[in-house]
């Protein structure tokens, strides 16, 4: 069986999450890890560990991985990203959708002249009642859908909105190369949630 070298950016809590369940797959072979705040090797005996903002550019260039799990904050994804897959590795993006209109242009482009991919890990898309549910689409059970409407499970508010509520907060601006001082006339102001109110 062919191993995938594979190795990770960012190793927090969902970074260590994925490198529980990739030990445990057979054809991935864990070969580095890089975190800007370093990591100990008693997670991952035997993988080279590199620690500092800009160690995951040498950990790309000393072991060649096939494949790279970026797990680091949002903001930062398509910049590791871009270095990843401008060195032929294909990419794994524990995940986000775009915080700005074409965040994503960049990646395509280097996608296709690089021929490489990128693989969103969007787990909650294969969770058995959302399975269910497609299938039933698929076989024609729920009739002729006009209208749906979704919404996330876990508030991410403090991720994407500013200290006033704003949603494109400062840090969303910078990673779509805005000042931090321009706002953007799409953002809008989130209330809280039901479950933020005081009774």
């Amino acid at each position: 069986m062919k191993h995938i070298k594979t190795a990770l950016i960012g190793f927090g809590y969902r970074g260590k999450q994925l490198l529980r369940l990739l030990s445990t797959i057979e054809s991935f072979e864990i070969v580095g890890i890089a975190d800007i705040k370093g990591c100990g090797d008693s997670e991952s005996p035997g993988t080279s560990f590199y620690q500092g903002e800009e160690a995951y550019k040498m950990m790309l260039d000393a072991l060649h991985p096939d494949l790279v799990f970026i797990t680091t904050p949002w903001h930062l994804h398509v910049m590791h990203a871009t270095e990843c897959m401008q060195r032929k590795c294909h990419v794994a993006l524990e995940i986000k959708g775009g915080l700005c209109q074409d965040e994503y242009a960049p990646l395509q482009e280097i996608s296709q002249q690089k021929g490489v991919k990128v693989f969103p890990l969007e787990n909650t898309l294969f969770m058995r009642e959302i399975l269910a549910v497609k299938r039933m689409v698929d076989e024609g059970g729920m009739g002729e859908i006009v209208y749906m409407r979704g919404g996330y499970r876990h508030d991410l508010r403090h991720l994407l909105l500013d200290d006033n509520g704003v949603l494109g907060g400062r840090k969303a601006r910078k990673a779509c190369g805005e000042a931090d001082s321009t706002r953007s006339t799409t953002q809008t102001s989130i209330p809280p949630m039901d479950s933020d109110r005081s009774a």
